[in-house]
């Protein structure tokens, strides 16, 4: 029982390792929430699964390279928050 439990657990580290393939990225993609951007750019997830065809390949790369490397390219990784008013008087804090 113990060698099957630890042929297991070797499985499953090498899954943990091996490389991503497209059709696993596809999945997560069509998972995620839509009508959100995913970053500073204002691109929706929609536009990623339409597009999917014409810009796997890149995409692909820059996830490989992220695996591999643990960097993503410039500008990828920035954000902001923006305060946005909802009513009430602007100068109140509460608001």
């Amino acid at each position: 029982m113990n060698c099957m439990k630890d042929q297991i657990l070797v499985l499953m580290k090498r899954r943990l390792v091996a490389p991503i393939i497209e059709e696993e990225l596809w999945s997560i993609l069509e998972a995620m929430v839509k009508g959100k951007a995913l970053g500073l750019d204002g691109v929706i997830m929609e536009f990623f699964l339409y597009m999917w065809l014409v810009i796997s390949k890149e995409y692909m790369k820059m996830i490989q390279n992220f695996i591999m490397n643990g960097n993503f390219p410039l500008g990828i990784t920035k954000g902001f928050i923006t305060l946005l008013h909802k009513g009430g008087k602007k100068k109140q804090f509460s608001n």
